[in-house]
């Protein structure tokens, strides 16, 4: 009694991205958030923030690119053409010790976090007295093919600075408050959505990726009948 063959079947499902940012998009994010009017205003702990030179925009529709190589698009299409992609908006969050952003999810196709300044380390989070487990930490639920309840936790600390997570809107996710640092925790997200006003009309079977040299229009200019974009 034997077998003469042993083959796994994989399920398909939908991952997560780590992306680490290079130097110069580094920066260029920190004189961004440097910039934001009133951010040191206790009143408030998350700004909209403006993309004119589109960098921000670019990271994540290149993220884009890198996600597709090794899944699909995680959301079902239920309109008579595929859609580009497109920012829906963008948002710099600021935590100050205590804050913590409770368990939520997107109404986008992708969402992502890039973290800027991370003054705690988790490892001295977890230490003490009442110290929580998961303290400071960024955490996915999910469930798997069982229907059974999971959860994924990012530990952050400062090796964790200049890092995209890229995920599916769909996924629920929360971060847990820090206690350890009287400085701010501050990262950059976004969500991407279908952009209904520019359907792909080269094809209605292939997805187009808007990239940098693409431009949008405003909707008073858009012309249904005209594919090419105008310069």
């Amino acid at each position: 009694m034997g077998f003469d063959n042993v083959k796994s079947v994989p399920i398909p499902n939908f991952g997560i991205l780590e992306l680490k940012l290079n130097d110069e998009s580094i920066k260029d994010l920190e004189d961004t958030v440097n910039n934001i009017p009133n951010r040191d205003d206790e009143r408030y702990n998350q700004y909209p923030l403006e993309d004119p030179e589109r960098k921000i925009s670019k990271l994540a529709y290149n993220a884009v690119d890198e996600y597709l190589k090794k899944w699909d698009i995680p959301a079902n299409d239920r309109s008579t053409h595929r859609h580009k992609l497109g920012i829906h908006k963008l948002w710099v969050r600021i935590n100050k010790p205590g804050d913590y952003v409770t368990l939520h999810h997107h109404q986008a196709v992708f969402s992502f976090v890039i973290w800027v300044k991370i003054p705690t380390d988790w490892r001295d989070e977890e230490k003490g007295f009442n110290m929580h487990p998961d303290a400071s930490d960024f955490m996915f639920t999910y469930s798997d093919i069982m229907g059974q309840h999971h959860r994924s936790n990012l530990k952050l600390d400062k090796t964790k600075e200049g890092t995209m997570l890229f995920f599916p809107s769909d996924i629920n996710h929360m971060v847990f408050p820090g206690y350890t640092s009287d400085d701010y925790r501050i990262c950059i997200a976004g969500d991407l959505v279908w952009h209904s006003l520019y359907p792909d009309l080269s094809s209605e079977q292939q997805m187009y990726l808007l990239h940098e040299k693409d431009y949008y229009p405003f909707p008073s200019e858009y012309n249904p009948n005209e594919n090419e974009r105008s310069d």
